[in-house]
Formats: structure tokens, C-alpha cells, sequence
């Protein structure tokens, strides 16, 4: 994580102002460009692996990283809490893969896999194949997987989700609700579909 300090010093420039994102906006395009490095060092992990649980694709969720870093230099300014800064990276990247779905007419999976924490997070069968697991989640409609990623994978609560989609906290419980039993019944599918293939050979 970045340091309070480091940030602190990035801010302290003779035109800041009491409003964070008047002094973001304030800084020159130097020290905007070392902001943006210090928040690849510390958080392109967590964006990778957020974008690569919405995508399932390994070169869809590297470009979707990239295009994040690069939003979040042109739109820094809208950085109100350098605090924050992981949570809004996350968002941009979330409306950046939204953004690239609408041009996409099918899905493309890999069978890189969740690990046993995550398995665990999602409250199924611990014996359950995380490939089969992935390949559920990639066909959950994206409102549904959005919330389950934001909550059960990077562990956001229900207000965050709230206010970086921008509705209720009851609509996000009952979109997991409805989320889990969906999961729950696509995995049932794709381990009957799976058993059937194996009888058939």
C-alpha cells in the first residue's frame, strides 16, 4: 500500500485547497504521472485480479488494467479521497469491463482457477471444481456476478457496492441473495451436463 506519507507529499503543493480533488486537479502533469505510477506499484494486482474474475480472460482483464490506469490518469482529478484510491480504481475498472461487454457478443473462458479461499468465500461445496466454479460465474448475468466478485472475492461490504453502483444496500443483498442461488443452480447444471458427457463416453 502506498504510504500517507508519500501521497501526503504529492498533495502539499502552494495551490491546494481544502477540497481533495481541487488539489489532485491542482498538481502538474509530472507529479500526476507519479501519483499514477505510485497506485500501479500498489494496486495493479488487485485490479488484474478483480477485472480477471469479470472477464475470464487473461488478455480481456490486462487490457481492461491497462485501460483503468490510463482512465485514472486522464480523470485524476475525480479522486476525491487519495485514501480511497484502490475502491476507485476498482470502479473504473468495473465500468471500463461494462463498457467493453456492450461490444462483445460472447463470452471467452479460461480454466485459470479460483483458489480454495475464494471457494470457500462463496459459500459451495468445498469439493466443488473451481473450473466448474469460474465457468458458472462467467454465465451469471453481469449485475449478479458484479456483486458477487465486489463482495465474496475482494470482500467489499454491502454499503461500498451500495455506493459505487449506486443503488440501494437492499438491492444489494437481495442481488447476492439471488446471486447464490443462481451459482448454486448453475454448477448443479454444469455437473450434470459434465456427467453426462462422461456417461456417454
Amino acid at each position: 500500500m502506498a504510504s500517507a506519507t508519500s501521497m501526503d507529499e504529492l498533495l502539499e503543493t502552494p495551490q491546494a485547497t481544502t477540497s481533495a480533488g481541487d488539489t489532485v486537479a491542482s498538481l502538474s502533469v509530472h507529479q500526476r504521472q507519479e501519483m499514477i505510477s505510485q497506485f500501479v506499484e500498489d494496486f495493479h494486482a488487485d485490479v488484474y485480479r478483480f477485472s480477471y474474475r469479470l472477464t475470464g480472460d487473461e488478455n480481456w482483464a490486462e487490457d481492461t488494467v491497462q485501460n483503468t490506469f490510463l482512465r485514472a490518469f486522464e480523470r485524476l482529478e475525480q479522486l476525491k479521497d487519495v485514501g480511497k484510491a484502490r475502491s476507485w480504481l476498482l470502479a473504473i475498472a468495473r465500468t471500463t469491463f461494462l463498457g467493453e461487454l456492450r461490444k462483445r457478443k460472447s463470452w471467452v473462458f479460461t480454466d485459470t482457477e479460483l483458489d480454495g479461499s475464494e471457494v470457500m468465500a462463496l459459500e459451495v461445496e468445498s469439493t466443488v471444481d473451481v473450473g466448474r466454479l469460474q465457468k458458472a460465474l462467467m454465465e451469471m448475468p453481469e449485475q449478479f456476478r458484479l456483486v458477487v466478485v465486489m463482495h465474496y472475492l475482494e470482500q467489499e461490504s454491502y454499503r461500498s457496492i451500495a455506493e459505487q453502483l449506486s443503488i440501494p444496500i437492499g438491492t444489494v443483498m437481495s442481488r447476492l441473495s439471488r446471486a447464490k442461488k443462481m451459482l448454486k443452480a448453475k454448477l448443479m447444471a454444469i455437473s450434470n451436463q459434465n456427467d453426462g458427457w462422461t456417461e456417454k463416453e
